[in-house]
């Protein structure tokens, strides 16, 4: 797998039938080519940006579900990150501050997937330590960790990044920790 970087283009609307079609037929190259993402020397890391709006989370839903089977990861693994994803970016979202972009990496190796999601948000917690979201995403997930920082005037929010990673391995298939 090669890396992949946004060269800013906005051709990403989950309206458009091409790009529709590209991601139900699950090719891979021509999805990079056509959303104007260029590979890097970096193997194994993909990064995206997108604008922070909710018809966006089916683009990155598409791109990570490609990008792991791609990589020979099972189905029940690429449905877990598949769901943590939509719930992380959603949050994301929800909270991102007027013009706020997503950012995202994803890093496959042998091991597993790690994703990182970032992005301006108008709250410090989009993801509440208790709440139901961060309950779902334990069980989805092998570790989670949001960083925080502090209120940033510049860009009038707050920058989060959320971190999860999961094994290759099935839930029923992991040894007790």
């Amino acid at each position: 797998m090669n890396s992949l970087r946004n060269k800013g283009r906005d051709n990403g609307r989950v309206s458009n039938p091409v790009a529709a079609r590209i991601i139900a037929d699950g090719d891979a190259d021509r999805f990079v080519s056509y959303f104007g993402l260029e590979r890097q020397s970096d193997p194994g890391m993909v990064r995206v940006q997108v604008p922070a709006h909710p018809s966006y989370v089916f683009l990155l839903r598409a791109f990570v579900e490609i990008l792991m089977l791609a990589e020979d990861f099972t189905l029940d693994v690429v449905t877990d990150v598949c769901v943590a994803l939509d719930e992380v970016a959603g949050e994301l979202i929800d909270s991102a501050v007027r013009g706020a972009m997503v950012d995202c990496e994803f890093r496959c190796d042998a091991e597993g997937i790690v994703v990182r999601l970032g992005s301006v948000c108008e709250t410090d917690s989009p993801l509440e330590e208790d709440g139901l979201a961060r309950i779902a995403l334990g069980t989805l997930t092998d570790s989670l960790r949001t960083t925080r920082v502090a209120f940033d005037t510049v860009l009038a929010g707050y920058p989060i990044v959320v971190r999860f990673s999961r094994s290759r391995l099935d839930i029923d298939n992991r040894s007790p920790g």
